[in-house]
């Protein structure tokens, strides 16, 4: 349970970038061990490439923050593990109530399967839905991606993941939230 990913000297890893009405909510699956050291979501390898694939698009969690960056599970995992089905099932309050605490931003971009699971409250194909915008039932829009520490084990990935960004950021420009989809 959460209070296992909390024993010893595993400190919560909070969100961070824009407090009042941010443009996108984004959520990863959880810290890695540079994460947990610094207490800040998305430092490390991976942290500096989603950093990069959304400054493509516009986005950013630093000076004229425009965006909140979060993970579904504060913790980091023993081992670096990806968070269990039941992590996820707990997290999702919380993960709810910060997206409340921040504006209910309408844009939200799981990046990654567990990410996506989260949001969705079931598995669902990450490879089927990165990159594919969709509206939920409450009418937000969800704008799943790919994880980037896909995108560097696979430069082929990478390359369809800038993309990807390169096209959330047109439609920010565009105004997305007047788009149908």
């Amino acid at each position: 349970d959460l209070d296992e990913l909390r024993k010893g000297k595993n400190r919560l890893v909070p969100g961070e970038g824009a407090r009042r009405k941010p443009a996108a909510f984004i959520i990863g699956e959880a810290p890695g061990a540079e994460e947990a050291m610094a207490l800040r979501p998305f430092v490390g390898k991976s942290g500096r490439v989603l950093r990069q694939l959304m400054a493509s698009a516009g986005l950013t969690t630093t000076g004229e923050a425009n965006c909140w960056l979060t993970n579904v599970v504060k913790y980091r995992p023993p081992s670096n593990r990806t968070p269990t089905p039941q992590e996820i099932k707990w997290a999702r309050p919380y993960l709810r109530k910060e997206w409340e605490l921040v504006g209910k931003p309408e844009l939200i971009i799981p990046v990654g399967a567990v990410a996506l699971y989260a949001v969705m409250g079931k598995p669902t194909s990450i490879m089927a839905s990165a990159g594919n915008p969709f509206r939920s039932e409450s009418g937000r829009i969800v704008w799943p991606m790919l994880h980037p520490a896909y995108g560097l084990r696979n430069e082929v990935a990478r390359e369809g993941m800038e993309k990807d960004w390169k096209y959330l950021g047109k439609r920010l420009k565009a105004g997305l939230y007047s788009a149908r989809y």
